[in-house]
């Protein structure tokens, strides 16, 4: 059952801080590989604020990881959303429990507890956790989404009375004309209200629109997206796109609604005004085409843009079409030892003598012509490095790669791993043995190669401390390739709760109950293993 936003009154929801809410990140935002799929709240930048419930209802899961959310709470109400809290320190004291109970009975840092109803009700306003920094946050602040529970849609929180303040209108920085492989960028001006192209946009018989916009609301200089575009020539509605929700099975087709070519090259995301034919995003209602332009006739060009506020800015053009036909796209193949054509809405495989890849129907957005290229480079075990076509092509599902394994040592086999090769970087990916292949899922073309990984993780005593407020114990931990796999902290044998932060590479510690204090030497055992077996140990003596 789907939930109408108008079918619940505008005041349900409360602020989740009780700081004026300023917005780092909006809903729907082009991220890398995804839709923002919440808004992201400043903290000052700081962590510790208090969060609070929107709205009555429990506390429906509590998930933490090193990665994503980080320290998670989402809520399920009784209106038939449920609001998630993202990125957090940490949880009130009844949910810390919760937790701390439940991490110890599975010795795991990492959980994702699910609650029935009435197991932790909660009242609007209640406290319910302090905001933070952890997993894949890049700055402190409070991630925070509002769900149709049934469906587990995100929906755009802005959509209700949030106080967030946002009277500026998206902007416009350019206008990108697509003749076939062509691509010619115009940069708009502002004038009496709108924005125009003051050239004339000249194209040819077979021509596409993409646009480079910038948004950002009161009081904040953070870049936002924007939720609504319209395009028309001569009036007629050529293309219409709204994202006020959509599934998470849809996230990455944000690779397909962007020229994934130039932002993998430029970092400039293009929103194009067309649809590519393997992209099934909801998101879009209108795809016309325009009626064949005439050699040397004007249309005029309209795109209408608007953030989630409903501020709205309109970019007027000129398209003229010139005499000239489309020149058809011609592949460079001079780095291409094998080329097949791959369709987007079929299975695909390449077979080698030591490569078998399988990009399974739905893995493009439209169909290509596969190149190949195999590289000698005896700076990696394999002595090869493999063109698996071109990183500036989007996938959207994983493809299996499979690298014929070289012939060394048995015990050295399960320390090959396959690498992702971008420049002098390697990026070692989940690699296992398939009888004499290495195998491995991924979801980016590009070059591979096989490494291995011979070194242990590395671990080193940080600092320990017995301040009244916060008692702690950390090292470091790191890993030179494959990466850290698994981790665990004992104290006089005893198996106590150590969390990871992936982006500072700190394990710590927080004394807690499991831990009394006796004033005496504790031995602590650190064990920390990476993707391939390596295993390292370190011991420390505290006194507590």
């Amino acid at each position: 059952m789907a939930f109408s936003l108008s079918s619940f009154s505008q005041k349900e929801f409360t602020n989740p801080l009780d700081i004026p809410m300023y917005l780092s990140g909006s809903f729907a935002e082009l991220r890398s590989n995804h839709f923002h799929s919440g808004i992201d709240i400043k903290t000052n930048e700081t962590i510790g604020h208090p969060v609070f419930a929107v709205a009555d209802g429990w506390v429906s899961r509590i998930k933490v990881s090193p990665w994503g959310f980080g320290h998670a709470i989402y809520i399920t109400h009784n209106n038939g959303y449920t609001s998630v809290y993202a990125h957090l320190e940490s949880f009130n004291e009844g949910l810390s429990q919760l937790l701390l109970d439940e991490q110890y009975k599975r010795k795991s840092f990492s959980v994702d507890m699910y609650l029935k109803k009435g197991v932790y009700p909660v009242k609007q306003s209640d406290l319910i956790a302090f905001s933070g920094n952890t997993g894949g946050s890049g700055g402190p602040h409070l991630h925070f989404e509002l769900r149709e529970t049934v469906s587990q849609k995100p929906i755009n929180p802005l959509q209700f009375n949030f106080d967030i303040e946002d009277t500026i209108p998206p902007t416009f920085k350019a206008l990108v004309a697509y003749n076939q492989s062509d691509k010619k960028f115009f940069t708009p001006i502002f004038s009496k209200g709108d924005f125009w192209i003051k050239d004339t946009v000249e194209v040819n018989d077979n021509f596409e629109i993409g646009i480079v916009t910038k948004d950002k609301s009161n009081n904040s200089d953070n870049r936002l997206g924007v939720n609504k575009i319209d395009y028309y020539l001569n009036d007629i509605l050529m293309y219409s796109y709204k994202n006020e929700s959509f599934s998470y099975s849809e996230t990455r087709y944000a690779n397909a609604h962007i020229d994934y070519g130039v932002y993998k090259t430029k970092s400039i995301r293009i929103q194009k005004m067309f649809v590519d034919p393997g992209n099934h995003l909801s998101c879009y209602s209108v795809l016309g085409k325009y009626k064949q332009i005439n050699c040397n006739d004007f249309v005029k060009g309209r795109i209408e843009i608007q953030d989630s506020k409903n501020n709205k800015s309109v970019l007027r053009f000129i398209v003229k079409r010139l005499c000239t036909k489309s020149k058809e796209m011609e592949m460079t193949q001079s780095q291409c030892t094998s080329v097949s054509k791959f369709k987007y809405n079929e299975d695909n495989r390449f077979k080698s003598s030591d490569i078998d890849l399988y990009i399974p129907k739905g893995a493009l957005y439209s169909d290509i012509d596969f190149c190949f290229q195999k590289s000698e480079n005896s700076d990696y075990i394999g002595g090869y490095v493999y063109s698996i076509h071109r990183e500036t092509t989007a996938l959207h599902k994983k493809m299996t790669l499979k690298i014929k394994r070289p012939k060394i040592k048995d015990v050295l086999s399960q320390k090959l791993i396959i690498v992702k090769k971008n420049n002098k970087n390697i990026k070692a990916k989940k690699t296992t043995l398939d009888g004499v292949f290495l195998k491995t899922r991924i979801k980016e073309l590009g070059d591979y190669t096989i490494a291995i990984d011979t070194l242990s993780p590395r671990i080193k005593f940080e600092s320990f401390s017995l301040d009244s407020s916060k008692s702690f114990l950390e090292f470091s931990i790191s890993d030179n390739l494959s990466g850290i796999s698994s981790y665990n902290g004992y104290i006089d044998g005893q198996w106590v709760l150590f969390q990871y932060d992936y982006k500072t590479k700190r394990l710590f510690y927080r004394l807690d109950k499991h831990l009394r204090k006796e004033n005496k030497n504790r031995n602590v055992l650190i064990k920390v293993s990476d993707a391939v077996g390596n295993v390292s140990s370190f011991k420390y003596t505290v006194k507590y």
